[in-house]
Order: C-alpha cells, then sequence, then structure tokens
C-alpha cells in the first residue's frame, strides 16, 4: 500500500492558525484610535482642546465649566464644555475612529472584479481573497456594534445638556439619525439567525443595499477625512459593481435544466468565450427571467464532467427563490439564464495548497474517495454523470 506523509504546517507551527491577514486591519484601527485620542488633549490645530477663553471666542458657549481651564468646542455639535460632556464625547469619537479602516474593508471586500483580478497576483501571497466574505461579516458586525454606541453617547450627551434640537437642526445630527436608523435593517437580517430564518432571502439582500445610503449619509456627517475615508471605497465598490453587471453578464440562450433526485435541479450551458481562461473552481450569480428579472443568486460553478468547455451547476430547493426554480423544471427543458461571473471561491486556492485535503489510497490501482453528502438524490445523479469505472 503506498503511503503519503502530510505535515500539517498548523501543527508545526500552532501559533499560525489563529493568525490571518485581516488581523492587520485592526492594528490600523488602533491607531485610528490613537489619533481621535490625540485630537481630544491636543490643543489646535492638531487637537480640539482649547482654553476657556478661546471657547468664549467661538461664541457656542460661554467658556469651560467645572473651574476647568481646557475643553472642547470647536463646533455646536461637538461641544463639551464639562467633564461628563468630554468623556462622553470621548467615547463616541473614539468608537467611530476605531472603526474607520473596518468601513473601508466593507466596501473594498465586495468589489468582486477588483478582488477576483487581485487574486492572481502576487498580493495572493499576503492576502487571502478567498476571505472576503467572512471579512465583511465580521466587520460588519463590529461596525453594527459601534453605530449603536456612537449614536447612544452622542444623544446622551446631547440629552444631559438640552441640545436634542441638533438631532434635527444639524446636518451631522440628521445624517447620524439616517446612519442609525439604517444600521440594523443592513445588518440584523443578515446575521440574527431567527430573522434570518423568517425574512426572505431576497428581503435580506434589498435591506443590504441601505449600506449606499448609510455611506452617502457618512459623507456629509462631519467636516473631516470621512469623505476620503468613506467615499473612495464606496465609489470603488460602485464602480466595481457596475462594470461587472454590465461587462461579466452573460446571456446562456440554451441553458439545459433537469431535476435530480426529489429535492434539486441541476443547471448545464456551454462557457462563454470570455470563460475560457477561468478557473473551473468558480461561483456565478445567475438570473432566470421566467421566475424573476431582479433576483440574482449566487451558486457554486464546476466542470460539466460529461462535455467539455461546459459547466453546471447542482441547485437544492432550500429557498423560496430555489423552490420556485424547482417547482418550474417538471420536465428536463432547455431556457434562457442570464450569468454573471465567474468568481473564484474560497476553495479555488485551498483545494490545491490546504494540508488537510482527505485522499484515501488502498493499492496502486485503485483509489477510494470520501464524499460527505447531505442528499442521496445527488450523489445518484452525480454516479450517472461521471464515468468511474
Amino acid at each position: 500500500m503506498d503511503q503519503i506523509q502530510i505535515i500539517d504546517d498548523d501543527k508545526v507551527h500552532p501559533s499560525r492558525k489563529n493568525l490571518h491577514w485581516w488581523h492587520a486591519i485592526f492594528f490600523f484601527s488602533i491607531i485610528s484610535l490613537l489619533v481621535c485620542l490625540l485630537q481630544l488633549v491636543l490643543p489646535p490645530p492638531y487637537g480640539l482642546m482649547m482654553t476657556s477663553a478661546e471657547v468664549g471666542e467661538v461664541g457656542i458657549a460661554p467658556g469651560c465649566e467645572d473651574d476647568m481651564e481646557r475643553c472642547i468646542c470647536p463646533r455646536e455639535t461637538i461641544c463639551a464644555t464639562d467633564t461628563l460632556s468630554i468623556i462622553l464625547l470621548a467615547l463616541a469619537r473614539c468608537s467611530a475612529f476605531f472603526d474607520y479602516p473596518l468601513y473601508m474593508m466593507l466596501f473594498l471586500s465586495k468589489a468582486h472584479n477588483l478582488n477576483n483580478h487581485l487574486r492572481r497576483t502576487l498580493f495572493r501571497e499576503w492576502i487571502d481573497f478567498g476571505d472576503m466574505h467572512k471579512v465583511h461579516k465580521i466587520f460588519g458586525i463590529v461596525v453594527g456594534i459601534e453605530t449603536v454606541c456612537h449614536s447612544f453617547f452622542h444623544l446622551l450627551r446631547w440629552g444631559l445638556n438640552n441640545e436634542m434640537r441638533l438631532l434635527w437642526h444639524t446636518a451631522a445630527g440628521i445624517t447620524g439619525f439616517i446612519a442609525a436608523a439604517v444600521t440594523p435593517l443592513i445588518c440584523w437580517p443578515m446575521v440574527v439567525p431567527f430573522l434570518k430564518q423568517h425574512i426572505r432571502f431576497e428581503v435580506c439582500k434589498g435591506l443590504h443595499y441601505l449600506s449606499i445610503v448609510w455611506a452617502i449619509a457618512l459623507l456629509f456627517h462631519a467636516p473631516s477625512k470621512i469623505p476620503w475615508l468613506i467615499g473612495i471605497p464606496a465609489l470603488v465598490y460602485v464602480v466595481d459593481h457596475t462594470y461587472g453587471y454590465f461587462k461579466r453578464n452573460n446571456l446562456i440562450e440554451t441553458a439545459y435544466f433537469e431535476r435530480y433526485g426529489e429535492n434539486g435541479v441541476a443547471l448545464h450551458f456551454k462557457n462563454p468565450k470570455s470563460w475560457e481562461d477561468k478557473s473551473p473552481t468558480s461561483y456565478v450569480y445567475i438570473m432566470c427571467p421566467w421566475i424573476s428579472k431582479y433576483h440574482w443568486h449566487a451558486f457554486t460553478m464546476f466542470p460539466e464532467p460529461s462535455k467539455e468547455n461546459h459547466s453546471m451547476l447542482c441547485i437544492g430547493a432550500s429557498g423560496d427563490w430555489t423552490k420556485q426554480l424547482y417547482d418550474k423544471i417538471k420536465v428536463p427543458c432547455q431556457r434562457q439564464l442570464y450569468v454573471h461571473g465567474p468568481y473564484m471561491t474560497e476553495f479555488s486556492d485551498k483545494a490545491i495548497t490546504s494540508s488537510n485535503a482527505i485522499a484515501v489510497a488502498s493499492g496502486r490501482k485503485r483509489v477510494n474517495f470520501i464524499w460527505g453528502c447531505r442528499d442521496p438524490g445527488l450523489i445518484e445523479y452525480i454516479l450517472h454523470k461521471v464515468d468511474i469505472s
């Protein structure tokens, strides 16, 4: 029997398995936090800490309170002239500054076309582009919590100082309210299990696009560097999405559909010419106009085992859209289909570089494969498609 020894790099270097490239983003978050703290303690023009006389000259407040010689009051929305107000202002600003790098990554992580291109460059040696969805989810949760905290500390400070009018009388108050209001609609349906189970995916996806409203609100939230920090990554995302939507969409005139088992649909089509050099381990977004002209859904794509230059998708009926697809494909048929992509999956690299792949060899001319699958119908379907004799 042949024996193959696999060396697990994580066991040789156990400290590496808990380290990921995106942890470095938090390093920039800490730097941003330190910049915020310096602004809070340094005098102008480097910081916000002003003398009582300087506060009086601004005209928003007569001066510092609590017998303090210095306080913060460069403009009405961040005027803190007593100890408690300074503490609340510090908490609000520090929470936002910490998240500035995360704001940027929320949009850049979803620039699929850009990431797909960079995945074929030297950047892949330092950045695992297969982690982008995971990064987007983790950073989104952090930003969702931060937005609530940031808004709470500002509102608490305004309430204690009888300044709640700033919420609707100032640009910072109005835009902050808009951003805080849409944040739960953007985040919660995507991360709260109960909401994910009881809200249709199309609704969750539609609410998630309120992130554009969130970004626009932040562009006008404060007279600082936010337009650059948020605007440029958001613009990259919009341009990337627009390019992909119009440039990387393909109409498949004669896609072949057939059921497999009792809960799935197999989809076959000839690869468009622009796909000839693409990795077969990919995922695509598909839109079936005879179901809905507005719903795009992502599925893993793999080479058709019995036809050269063809691809196939196996789609289980697990949601509203996939159940509609299963109901409409009662017999094998050909229908039109729009395909957006392909994009490399997180397994495109790991499948051939991971030290944890499992292959069981028995003898020199026989190989036993282990496949964990939850759908017996899919196994039966694949066995009829692949020659394993």
